[in-house]
């Protein structure tokens, strides 16, 4: 296995690889979320060390503000990171996996269009 990378800077070259095929706001979403909510918790831990709990501790504190969507984003962007590390040689496995099913189900609702009186 190559040498081993902290996950923020396999983020930093995931985005970057992923520049040309996600739309820019998508991509800056995405870069908020991780500078956000991943990077100050996982971002320096090498990408062979990043854990499921450690990942899991992330998602529950988005969780407990009600951010379920950005949770599941989170998990989401990841994992493809992790999977980015493991194709570079830079990482063993996407523990993200083993988060299946662990995040709260949340439905989001639909809002009726409201009908005009005229």
């Amino acid at each position: 296995m190559a040498s081993a990378i902290t996950f923020e800077s396999a983020a930093r070259e995931w985005l970057s690889a992923q520049a040309t095929s996600l739309s820019p706001p998508t991509l800056r979403k995405a870069f908020w979320m991780l500078e956000s909510f991943v990077f100050k918790e996982i971002g320096n831990e090498a990408s062979t060390k990043v854990t499921a709990p450690a990942v899991l501790k992330i998602l529950r504190q988005l969780e407990a503000k009600h951010h379920h969507e950005t949770a599941r984003r989170t998990k989401q962007r990841s994992g493809q990171i992790l999977r980015y590390a493991i194709a570079t040689g830079r990482a063993e496995r996407d523990v993200t996996a083993d988060l299946r099913g662990t995040l709260v189900p949340f439905k989001s609702r639909n809002h009726a269009a409201r009908r005009s009186s005229h």
